[in-house]
């Protein structure tokens, strides 16, 4: 499972990543021009803003490859990287420390979100 994965490999600091919960996946349709401005999914502070997320997975599925321009970003501090969105493209991310935006959609497409949550830290 990929949860237990994740938990495995982590770096130093444990990530507690929970089994997949019921509702915790998103089917997301953007037609011709539509775009997805910056967000956070969660934050790990223990504030009201924490919904649990931790890891964020964007799988892409397309009906025609997209012209220039359709655009998975992902941003911390700085632009990390801004991916062109293709069909059958799954992009993993820290929820709370990496803001995602997708530029104007040059052609329809859909996203299934799946996000994984982890345990709750304190205030």
């Amino acid at each position: 499972q990929l949860p237990f994965e994740l938990n495995h490999r982590a770096p130093a600091a444990p990530l507690e990543l929970l089994e997949p919960a019921p509702g915790c996946t998103l089917l997301l349709r953007f037609p011709r021009g539509a775009s997805q401005a910056a967000r956070l999914d969660s934050r790990c502070d223990g504030s009201h803003l924490d919904s649990g997320i931790r890891i964020t997975c964007a799988y892409h599925l397309l009906g025609q490859e997209p012209g220039p321009g359709s655009r998975y970003h992902l941003l911390a501090d700085e632009p990390l990287v801004q991916l062109p969105i293709a069909s059958d493209m799954l992009v993993l991310h820290n929820s709370a420390a990496v803001r995602n935006a997708r530029s104007e959609a040059s052609s329809e497409y859909f996203a299934v979100l799946f996000f994984i949550l982890g345990r709750p830290r304190a205030s």
